[in-house]
């Protein structure tokens, strides 16, 4: 190698590693949780839930028809569009084949994975599953996919008792009650906290209203967020955006000066030896 490449070469490094940007904007269209920070410490794992824009009857009987309704607004939603999170999540309900909330969404008191449940804004809805189903919430869910508050209280059908079980006669797809002809289902209302949330009263199976939604298990990583500012499912490879260039490390630091002063002591060298 020639002495002018041995010469240009430290210099060429550090201003490679040096002038890497200390962080890279989010990629376009992403949801920047800022609130992780302050919410979330290391590593937590946490659920999230919203309430639909859509709606939907309660006729069918079985969860799939709704975890479909669910689904497309969470994919379609400002908030939850980008992969993976537009995938995993399931309707808050229970339902006449014998599928009821808590079970089907897997926040069974006690269940070993259990987490805390946060709003799709970053609220705190519950510390555990054991609290989700209390009968107290900690907030309203009250927000949509799209990151809308619901400022007055909205129907959501739920066909469920506010400890996750089935309302038994009026689960979402129910043809009892005394609405005979339809058959009625329970619904709980946005704008509550108490048992009221999921089981606030009885309404014809025909008419239209929204749905709660729980997405799979989350974790917080700070140092994915901190150079994508987005967050992941468990097992979930992350793989960061190609406009992204990694901050430098103190190792890179540390190599850049090693090689400055080597270079520095090769060129001093001969004037000491001409003296």
């Amino acid at each position: 190698m020639s002495h002018s490449i041995k010469r240009t070469l430290p210099v060429a490094l550090a201003i490679l590693l040096v002038s890497a940007p200390a962080s890279a904007e989010p990629a376009s269209g992403s949801f920047e949780l800022s609130w992780f920070d302050n919410a979330l410490s290391l590593a937590q794992k946490f659920r999230l839930v919203f309430t639909t824009s859509s709606k939907t009857d309660a006729q069918s009987s079985q969860g799939s028809s709704y975890d479909s309704v669910v689904a497309a607004d969470a994919a379609s939603g400002s908030l939850t569009g980008l992969a993976p999170l537009d995938a995993g999540w399931k309707a808050i309900v229970s339902t006449a084949s014998g599928e009821n909330a808590a079970v089907r969404t897997g926040t069974t008191t006690g269940t070993a994975s259990d987490v805390a449940i946060l709003r799709i804004d970053g609220s705190l809805i519950a510390n555990s599953y054991a609290d989700f189903w209390d009968g107290s919430l900690v907030n309203q869910m009250n927000v949509t996919e799209d990151g809308e508050t619901i400022t007055t209280g909205k129907r959501v059908w739920t066909g469920t008792n506010e400890d996750g079980t089935s309302a038994s006669g009026e689960e979402l797809g129910s043809a009892g009650g005394s609405r005979w002809q339809t058959g009625e289902s329970i619904y709980g209302q946005t704008n509550q906290t108490d048992e009221d949330a999921f089981n606030k009263s009885e309404s014809d199976n025909d008419n239209e209203y929204r749905l709660y939604a729980i997405s799979d298990v989350y974790q917080w990583n700070g140092e994915l967020a901190m150079l994508a500012n987005e967050y992941e499912p468990i097992g979930e490879v992350h793989n960061p955006p190609s406009n992204m260039v990694p901050e430098p490390t103190a190792l890179a630091t540390f190599l850049v000066l090693m090689l400055g002063t080597m270079m520095t002591q090769r060129r001093l060298r001969p004037a000491m030896s001409r003296s």
